[in-house]
């Protein structure tokens, strides 16, 4: 006979789960990383008009729980600290969840793009962290 899990047993499952996703992206054979860092940079881009904010509606869905419980409250957890760069905190866990793509990898792909496509993408970033921050405070 099975037993259902508790809260605390559930929560930490989905953050090992969570984490294993995350080691995941680096563990990746090298073909494969620098695919995902060329996928990742194309949806930063947003060449096509079809993926012009892409990223920023993925972390949106990320903090709306889509990816699971465990990559959520990392995501809130971020929001909840206003000295981190959300932002580029936020992106990481989205190229990694999204597209397979580690941390540096990310990082690498952000810096290709030219400074004012950089700045349209963190700012369409910073509106979907506002409208979480705008649904959670209207909720309380």
């Amino acid at each position: 006979m099975t037993r259902t899990p508790t809260q605390t047993e559930y929560e930490a499952r989905e953050a090992v789960l969570f984490q294993r996703q995350l080691a995941d992206t680096v563990k990746a054979p090298l073909a494969e990383r620098k695919q995902n860092q060329n996928n990742y940079f194309e949806a930063l881009e947003g060449s096509n008009s079809d993926t012009n904010g892409l990223v920023a509606t993925r972390i949106g869905w990320l903090l709306g729980g889509c990816y699971g419980y465990g990559s959520q409250q990392a995501a809130r957890r971020i929001i909840d600290s206003p000295r981190m760069n959300q932002v580029a905190a936020l992106s990481c866990i989205i190229a990694a969840i999204e597209w397979g793509c580690s941390a540096l990898s990310a990082r690498e792909a952000w810096r290709k793009l030219p400074t004012q496509r950089q700045q349209a993408v963190n700012a369409e970033i910073q509106a979907e962290i506002d409208d979480y921050l705008k649904e959670k405070e209207s909720e309380q």
